[in-house]
């Protein structure tokens, strides 16, 4: 066992996080993660952490690690929940990491489940409206309103973050067809909803890639440029705010066709000559 993690017998061993309940609650439209490490090889299921009201039927949000050893995110109310489960075998009796991401929204909120940083699941639907004062009790190992559900393993860490909305994906502006060899110059804007300050991230298609650039106002324009031989390039960019919270990805397709040289456009200029004028050929005695 890592020194620091906790062993739960399944039985009733778990971690009171009641007084804290209020701060771990979550509301619709709130940025909220849940991280844990966990092992375990039991087949009887188990709740590795879980937030409620007092009433079920009020509120609810569960990560349970299940009796196949998939993984279950279950979030919302008596009418309506939205649920995420994994693929099976993470009951192996190796350590797992499973990362929950909520991206509030006042219509249709997204959740997604990670295990060992691969997406697993994602789900984005209408959910109904619930508040951070809906969540009364949280627990670690078990069902935070009711002692049912005890997990049966080793938790090393768990880290819950609430934060804020993400900034756009960028608007990418520039020329989609240029010349190999050419420096060329491109625009990335991001807006960030609460207005910080935003950085940029740039793969150019190539390999080639910009590090996160300096933090800048919200909606302000980074300029990058960058040289291409001949092909087809696809630029990526994303936008994080000063929280760390990344945006979509944005695209632009970049065409770069091979430039004839000289030499060969002066000989189709003379052949078209020659066609047209066919006494020209024996003047210049070709």
């Amino acid at each position: 066992m890592t020194t620091g993690a906790l062993d739960f017998d399944g039985v009733d061993d778990y971690v009171d996080l009641d007084t804290h309940a209020l701060n771990l609650g979550l509301n619709k439209t709130d940025i909220y993660s849940i991280s844990a490490r966990f092992k375990s090889t039991s087949t009887n299921g188990g709740t590795i952490y879980c937030m409620s009201h007092t009433d079920i039927a009020r509120a609810i949000a569960y990560l349970d690690l299940n009796s196949n050893g998939s993984l279950t995110f279950e979030l919302g109310d008596e009418s309506c929940t939205m649920k995420v489960t994994t693929d099976t075998g993470y009951n192996n009796g190796a350590y797992h990491t499973v990362d929950v991401k909520f991206f509030g929204s006042a219509v249709n909120p997204t959740l997604e489940i990670y295990v060992d940083s691969l997406l697993k699941n994602s789900l984005t639907e209408w959910l109904c409206p619930l508040l951070n004062d809906d969540f009364q009790t949280a627990k670690i190992g078990r069902r935070s309103s009711s002692a049912i559900n005890h997990l049966d393993g080793v938790i090393d860490e768990i880290k819950i973050y609430k934060g804020n909305q993400p900034p756009e994906p960028p608007t990418i502006s520039g020329e989609i067809k240029v010349k190999p060899g050419t420096s060329n110059t491109y625009t990335f804007t991001s807006t960030d909803p609460e207005d910080d300050q935003v950085s940029y991230y740039i793969k150019w298609g190539d390999g080639d890639t910009t590090d996160w650039t300096p933090f800048q106002a919200s909606g302000t324009t980074y300029s990058g440029s960058h040289t291409w031989t001949k092909g087809t390039y696809t630029i990526q960019a994303q936008a994080k705010d000063t929280n760390g919270q990344p945006s979509g990805w944005a695209t632009l397709e970049i065409s770069v066709p091979r430039t004839k040289s000289i030499n060969i456009l002066f000989l189709e200029l003379l052949e078209k000559l020659l066609n047209r004028f066919p006494l020209l050929e024996r003047v210049l005695n070709i």
